[in-house]
């Protein structure tokens, strides 16, 4: 099965863990469950030793599941898109270290997602220009409510791109309130 997995490995991709399942009855073509660096397979044997197999990557998938049953364990991966893989019949050993890898890498994913999030809104917040045009009949400074809504606009835009927090904005928000 290794030969199998590497044939399939992506560059710089590393095999973490496998786990085969042991039916309790006619274990002929087990089902397989290979963890690596950047994503998790299910082979399934088929007959003439045919395989077909679903992968995801980490960064796509949404969370592992555990189920430990009297003649072993069952472990499930759901994706983003809700496309849910499970086998059965692990032997339970295999599964909880199965199930505490794909934690870890559902965490990893995580913080690699939030990161991305988090560069796309910084690159629309340095695209984002507040810019106040003064024309010749406008008055050279602006009236206190114009200032005040000219405040929340800008309060509101840092807030739509990411740069403070709800928590923040809202603290704000009552500072120019209070300053009427």
């Amino acid at each position: 099965m290794i030969g199998r997995v590497r044939e399939i490995c992506t560059t710089e991709e590393e095999i973490l863990y496998i786990a085969v399942q042991q039916k309790p009855i006619a274990n002929f073509s087990p089902d397989c469950v290979v963890l690596s660096n950047r994503r998790f397979i299910i082979y399934r044997a088929k007959m003439l030793g045919r395989m077909t197999f679903y992968d995801c990557l980490w960064k796509d998938s949404k969370d592992v599941h555990l189920k430990e049953n009297i003649l072993g364990a069952e472990i499930s991966f759901e994706s983003n898109d809700g496309h849910v893989e499970t086998v059965d019949y692990l032997p339970k050993a295999q599964a909880r270290k199965m199930y505490r890898m794909g934690q870890e890498m559902e965490e990893d994913a995580i913080k690699l997602r939030r990161k991305m999030e988090l560069e796309s809104l910084q690159a629309g917040a340095d695209k984002t220009l507040i810019n106040q045009v003064l024309s010749p009949t406008s008055p050279a400074t602006p009236t206190g409510e114009e200032d005040v809504v000219s405040r929340m606009a800008k309060l509101k835009s840092l807030l739509e791109n990411g740069l403070i927090t709800e928590a923040e904005f809202q603290t704000k928000r009552t500072q120019i309130l209070d300053s009427i």
